[in-house]
């Protein structure tokens, strides 16, 4: 019993050493995993802000150009329909060049006097957008690229916006502005699989992101102070902007309203103050990544492991019970041989000491005090048999006669 016991306890060590390995090794491997994967997921954050700050640069230099021809400046200084016309084919030339949404010019009020979807039912002719900071900003000067929920579209986009001057350019008499689609943000938005990529304006509004249905929400829990300013704005629509419940945990981990954990990389839009990319990296979706391709790389080696371990197990133990079962009925008989001497020692009769004989007739006197002849005695302490026979010095002293002739064939 206490060698099978034996046999098992070693094995049992033995798959106790062999988890505590792979448990160790699997830790290490995750640790090493995880911190690789934060660190491309970081550089993939940067490398998508940069990305995004390429693709809201694209089309600043062609509203410089568009602001720059004759015929946008003549409309504004004279609004005859010859100069409309003439502008009005030069914003559809740009559109179609450009790929872009839309092209269209305002005058120094903020209202839209010509446009290249002005044939469409939600045209922007007519309608001021003096309140807009891209026309704020171009008004005084500045070329300006804003990011806002379309008042008139209510489609997301790009806006650049450059001043138009007279032939003086003393003042802006104008403004021409190149509404972008968020296709190629989007786009480069969707390039994460293993978390949540959001761009965020200076107020922590979700303008992009790859996950829809957080759209136009705060990413954090936000100030009364932000909601103002978004609503001021009138960027991201007539709200109300909700929050995603997504909550800060530590300096650079989140947690969401499932209880699903992130680790938070940041990275600024360069050319664009405020805004910001954020990829909530999921850790879980990094784990899965490690774990499928793990388990099915080691998968059979720990299978043909533990069936070798199972075997030599077997082996050892069926040879210890075989073992033991020999030496159980080795002891087995030796105890029935002991019993067995045991019996034959109690059936035995020995005999010691001084035994009383008479010097004449030769008889024993028993423990009781009884003479008995020698045969008797013997035959009942030993259970020994006799047979009479004569030895030489009685024949020769009985049976003389008998005597020579039997000693002389001897001779």
């Amino acid at each position: 019993m206490k060698l099978r016991t034996t046999v098992l306890l070693l094995a049992i060590a033995s798959f106790l050493a062999f988890v505590s390995g792979g448990y160790l090794y699997f830790s290490s491997l995750m640790d090493f995993t995880l911190n690789e994967a934060h660190q491309k997921a970081a550089t993939l954050t940067r490398e998508t802000a940069y990305e995004i700050d390429a693709a809201i640069m694209e089309h600043q230099k062609s509203a410089a150009a568009m602001a720059g021809i004759r015929d946008l400046r003549a409309l504004l200084e004279n609004r005859s329909k010859e100069h409309l016309d003439e502008t009005n084919a030069t914003l559809d030339l740009f559109q179609d060049s450009l790929k872009v949404s839309v092209c269209y010019l305002m005058d120094r009020k903020g209202k839209t006097i010509a446009s290249s979807n002005r044939d469409t039912p939600r045209s922007f002719v007519g309608k001021s957008y003096g309140f807009r900071p891209y026309f704020k900003s171009a008004i005084q000067g500045n070329p300006g690229i804003c990011m806002d929920l379309g008042v008139t579209s209510r489609k997301r986009g790009v806006y650049f916006s450059h001043p138009v001057y007279n032939a003086s350019r003393t003042a802006p008499i104008g403004v021409a502005v190149i509404k972008d689609s968020m296709k190629k943000i989007d786009k480069v938005l969707t390039s994460a699989h293993q978390g949540t990529m959001i761009l965020t304006s200076p107020e922590g509004i979700i303008f992009a992101c790859n996950k829809r249905e957080w759209l136009y929400h705060f990413l954090w829990n936000p100030t009364p102070d932000a909601i103002e300013r978004v609503k001021a704005s009138q960027q991201f629509g007539e709200g109300p902007w909700k929050w995603t419940l997504a909550k800060r945990v530590g300096e650079n981990r989140a947690r969401d309203r499932t209880g699903m954990e992130y680790r938070i990389h940041e990275a600024e839009i360069p050319n664009y103050p405020g805004w910001k990319v954020t990829y909530l990296h999921d850790v879980h979706l990094v784990q899965e990544g490690l774990l499928e391709p793990l388990f099915r790389s080691t998968g059979m080696v720990i299978l043909i492991f533990l069936m070798i371990d199972g075997y030599f197990v077997f082996f050892l133990y069926r040879r210890a019970t075989r073992e033991i079962r020999a030496r159980g009925e080795l002891e087995k008989a030796q105890q029935k041989t002991i019993l067995e001497l045991q019996k034959a020692m109690n059936e035995i009769k020995t005999l010691e000491g001084i035994l009383p004989i008479c010097s004449f007739c030769k008889k024993i006197r028993d423990d009781k005090g009884y003479w008995e002849q020698v045969e008797a005695y013997f035959h009942k302490c030993s259970k020994a048999e006799f047979s009479h026979s004569i030895c030489p010095d009685c024949m020769k002293k009985y049976y003389p006669e008998e005597y020579e002739p039997i000693m002389k064939e001897k001779d």
